[in-house]
């Protein structure tokens, strides 16, 4: 694996004694691994809701998902730039 791909493993020992392991060699949302829509919009309303409401999240998610067909990129900017 490549060194910046940060391959990572996490083992959980239940009082049980059954242990659950997982390992990735590339994490989720490299070039090699992307994000599928729903799980970049969950990551995307995760954090911006931290500072912003759902509403304006998603707005700005969905100017931003479609930029490249916005015959004008003023909303997106000033959608962003509000506060």
């Amino acid at each position: 694996a490549r060194e910046d791909l940060r391959p990572s493993g996490v083992e959980i020992h239940l009082r049980n004694g059954r242990v659950l392991a997982e390992r990735r060699d590339v994490a989720k949302g490299w070039a090699v691994s992307p994000l599928s829509d729903k799980e970049l919009e969950e990551k995307f309303q995760g954090l911006a809701q931290t500072s912003l409401s759902r509403e304006r999240a998603t707005r700005i998610f969905e100017l931003g998902r479609g930029i490249e067909n916005l015959p004008d990129v003023t909303p997106f900017i000033d959608e962003l730039a509000y506060f």
